[in-house]
């Protein structure tokens, strides 16, 4: 004697699958959705601002690119190296401390020849007289530095003195 359940036993919808149930067969690939036309995105046109900084860009790396293969062509066909410095002499013509009331002055002079030798073939570097000059002071150090000539040539070409 079996008692009735107290509620109805809900039916099952239509084109349920029980998960635990073995399923045999050929089961189709799920369907694409069909979208109406207005959600589909439009093909915009590329600006015409977008084209300009492409085509700068580009420009500015085949530059750069172009810069790059000059400078490895320069550096094979020159093979640039430091010039070489060697001292071969160093001499002072004037030397002399004075004792003042105000402080303790030096004052000299020097002499100091260089050698240098160029390892280069074909640049050619040409030098003149240079002058230094150090002072010391309230203000500090000042280095005066002066050029009267110096030349660079390319290839043996000589250079007119200035």
């Amino acid at each position: 004697i079996a008692e009735p359940p107290l509620k109805p036993v809900l039916q099952k919808p239509p084109g349920y699958k029980d998960p635990k149930a073995a399923q045999f067969g050929f089961r189709p690939p799920p369907r694409k959705p069909v979208l109406p036309p207005s959600f589909n995105p439009r093909k915009r046109n590329r600006s015409f601002c977008r084209v300009c900084c492409c085509w700068l860009c580009i420009f500015v790396l085949v530059l750069v690119l172009l810069a790059v293969i000059g400078g490895l062509v320069f550096y094979i066909w020159f093979d640039p190296k430091f010039p070489v410095f060697h001292i071969r002499s160093f001499r002072i013509t004037h030397f002399n401390i004075t004792e003042r009331p105000d402080g303790t002055y030096l004052d000299a002079a020097t002499t100091t020849r260089l050698e240098m030798k160029n390892p280069n073939v074909k640049i050619t570097y040409y030098y003149c007289e240079t002058e230094v000059g150090v002072s010391v002071g309230e203000g500090g150090v000042r280095l005066r530095w002066e050029r009267r000539r110096f030349r660079v040539s390319l290839c043996g070409n000589r250079a007119r003195r200035a």
